[in-house]
C-alpha cells in the first residue's frame, strides 16, 4: 500500500517486485512467471473468479488452499504494519520470502518513516475468491500460483499530507513457494503480478 498515488494494493507494490517476467533488474526475475487470469468477457460478471485451468489432485488442492491462506496473511501483515496493529517488521518474514520480502521490508520501513499510514488499526482484509493458476509439487521448491481477489474496502490509506484513499477489491496473481525454514507447511509469497491499470485490477 505504498504506491504514492493509490496504495490499495499494499502487498503488491510495497514489495517492489512483480511477476512480469522481468523486474528492475533482469537478474532478479522470479524463476517462474504465471499466465494472467482470463479476462472477463461480455456478459460475464467481472467479479467472478477465473476458471482453473485443470482439476487438482488431493495433494495439489491442499497446497493451493495453504498457499491461498498465506496470500491473505501476507496482505494482512502489510496492512497491519501500516495501521500499527503490528509493530515488528520481522513479521513479514513469516509470510514472504526472497527478494519480495527483502524489498518489502525496506519499502515499508521507508514509507512508515515518511508518514504513510492506514486506518483503522486492526482492519481486516477479506478474501473474495481465489483460484489456482498452477500447482507444481514436483519443482524444488514447490510453487503454487494463486489468482486472488482481496477486498481492502475496510482500510483507509493516509498519505503524509493527510489525503485519504479508501481501499477496494483488487486482484493479482501471487507466486507462493514452499520454504525450508518456516514451520510446516512452510509456504511464503515470493512474487506478485498485478494488472497494469487500476481498472483492470478491480474484481
Amino acid at each position: 500500500m505504498i504506491h504514492r498515488t493509490t496504495r490499495n494494493l499494499a502487498g503488491i507494490f510495497a514489495a517492489g517486485i512483480l511477476l512480469t517476467g522481468c523486474s528492475s533488474d533482469p537478474a532478479e526475475s522470479p524463476a517462474s512467471s504465471p499466465s494472467a487470469p482470463p479476462s472477463a468477457s461480455a456478459g460475464v460478471d467481472p467479479s467472478a473468479p477465473p476458471s482453473p485451468t485443470s482439476s487438482l489432485s488431493a495433494a495439489e488442492q491442499q497446497a493451493f488452499e495453504e498457499a491461498t491462506d498465506v496470500v491473505l496473511a501476507y496482505r494482512q501483515t502489510i496492512t497491519d504494519l501500516y495501521s500499527g496493529a503490528r509493530t515488528d517488521l520481522n513479521d513479514l518474514n513469516l509470510v514472504a520470502a526472497g527478494e519480495l520480502r527483502d524489498k518489502g521490508l525496506t519499502n515499508v520501513q521507508q514509507s512508515l518513516g515518511e508518514g504513510w499510514t492506514s486506518e483503522p488499526s486492526g482492519a481486516l482484509l477479506e478474501l473474495v475468491w481465489a483460484t489456482p493458476i498452477s500447482v507444481d509439487l514436483t519443482a524444488n521448491p514447490n510453487v503454487v500460483i494463486v489468482s486472488a481477489c482481496l477486498d481492502a474496502s475496510s482500510v483507509v490509506d493516509v498519505s503524509p499530507d493527510g489525503s485519504r484513499d479508501v481501499g477496494a477489491r483488487e486482484k493479482a496473481n501471487y507466486e507462493v513457494t514452499r520454504t525450508a525454514y518456516l514451520p510446516d507447511p512452510g509456504w511464503a509469497v515470493t512474487g506478485v503480478r498485478g494488472a497494469a491499470s487500476q481498472e483492470d485490477r478491480r474484481c
